[in-house]
C-alpha cells in the first residue's frame, strides 16, 4: 500500500516514499517477487492457485505524483499497480486538507491560539512561534511516537477531530483554520505544490497493465455515515470513474482503511468485485475476505528493506 511519491520537510502519518526508494522498490520487487495485478491475484485466490511470493501494488488516494512519478517508473519494468482514486477530489485546486493541516502547523512559524466549534465539534489548540523546523520533525509519526512538542500536539488532536467532520463542516473548519494559522501564504513556497490528480493525469493510470478503482468521493471514514451517505460515496465514486475515464472499476480500497458490514455489503452491491482495507498484514492464500483483503503499508525503505519487511511479516 502506497500514497505518495515525495520527500516532504514533515510525514506524520509515514505515507511518503522517495522516487530513488520506490524506483529501487520496484527493481526488487521484480527480481525477488512475483509481482501482479490485483484483479489476476483475487482471481489466483478464489482458484487457489496463488504464485510464489505473489505481490500487487497499490497506490491510495489519487495525487498527482503517482501520475508524474509512480506510473513511469512502474512503466519502466512493466509492473502493473492499482490507483485508488478519491473522486470528489480530482482535478481540484486545493490540496488534501490533511496535507494543508500539517503544513500549516507543522511547518508555520508564527504562534496561534484555536478555540472554534464546527459542526458540534470543538476544535481547540495553542502553539508558540517556531523560528525553524525542529530537527526530530522529518522522522515523527503520529501513530509511532508520542508528541514532540505543542506543534504536533496540536497536529494529531485536530486531524483525528477533522477526519470525522463531514466536508462540509471540514472545509468551513480549514477555512477557519487558515485564518488562524496565516492560511497558504505563510508556509514556505515548497510546501504547497500536493495537489490531487486532474482527470487527465487519471487517464494515462490506465496503460500498460495498471487499473484504477475506487476510493470514495469524500475519504470520511465510511463507518461514520449513514447507509444513504455510504451508498452515495461508494456507488458515487464508481459512477464518477466510468463516467470520465469509461472504464468499469473492479476494486474499491475503504478511506482511512474503516468499513463496517452495510459499506462492505454495498461495495458489493454497487458492482466491485473485491475491495481492500489497511489491516498492514499479507493475504492467507486460503483464509481471506475478498470484499476485506488486507495491505502491507510500505515505509521509506531501500528495495532490500523492503524484502525484509515483506519476509518478517511472512510474505
Amino acid at each position: 500500500m502506497y500514497h505518495r511519491i515525495a520527500d516532504p520537510p514533515h510525514d506524520p502519518w509515514g505515507i511518503c516514499v522517495t522516487a530513488d526508494n520506490f524506483r529501487s522498490q520496484l527493481e526488487f520487487l521484480a527480481s525477488h517477487r512475483t509481482v501482479m495485478s490485483v484483479d489476476d491475484l483475487v482471481a489466483a485466490l478464489d482458484a487457489r492457485e496463488v504464485p510464489t511470493r505473489a505481490t500487487a501494488i497499490t497506490f491510495d488516494d489519487g495525487y498527482a505524483d503517482n501520475a508524474l512519478i509512480a506510473k513511469p517508473l512502474l512503466e519502466s519494468l512493466e509492473i502493473p499497480a492499482t490507483f485508488f482514486l478519491t473522486t470528489g477530489l480530482i482535478g481540484q485546486n486545493e490540496g488534501y486538507w490533511w496535507d494543508e493541516l500539517a503544513d500549516l502547523i507543522l511547518s508555520g512559524t508564527g504562534p496561534a491560539e484555536v478555540d472554534i466549534s464546527v459542526g458540534n465539534v470543538r476544535l481547540h489548540a495553542s502553539v508558540p512561534a517556531q523560528s525553524e523546523l525542529p530537527p526530530s520533525l522529518r522522522n515523527w509519526r503520529v501513530d509511532g511516537e508520542p508528541p514532540h512538542d505543542a506543534r504536533q500536539a496540536a497536529y494529531a488532536s485536530l486531524w483525528r477531530k477533522l477526519a470525522k467532520l463531514k466536508p462540509a463542516h471540514r472545509a468551513a473548519a480549514m477555512q477557519e483554520l487558515r485564518a488562524h494559522f496565516g492560511g497558504p501564504e505563510a508556509m514556505p513556497e515548497t510546501h504547497r505544490d500536493v495537489r490531487p490528480m486532474d482527470w487527465d493525469m487519471a487517464c494515462t493510470l490506465t496503460r500498460q497493465g495498471s487499473s484504477v478503482g475506487g476510493h470514495a468521493r469524500s475519504h470520511v471514514p465510511l463507518d461514520l455515515m449513514t447507509s444513504d451517505d455510504q451508498r452515495e460515496e461508494i456507488s458515487g465514486s464508481r459512477s464518477d470513474i466510468i463516467a470520465a475515464l469509461d472504464i468499469t472499476p473492479t476494486g474499491f480500497a475503504y478511506p482511512h482503511g474503516r468499513y463496517d458490514r452495510r459499506a462492505k455489503k454495498l461495495v458489493k452491491e454497487a458492482g466491485h468485485s473485491w475491495a481492500v482495507s489497511s489491516r498492514n498484514q499479507v493475504i492467507h492464500p486460503l483464509f481471506f475476505d475478498r470484499f476485506a483483503l488486507p495491505r502491507v503499508n510500505v515505509g521509506d525503505w531501500t528495495g532490500q528493506q523492503l524484502l525484509v519487511e515483506l519476509a518478517s511479516a511472512g510474505a
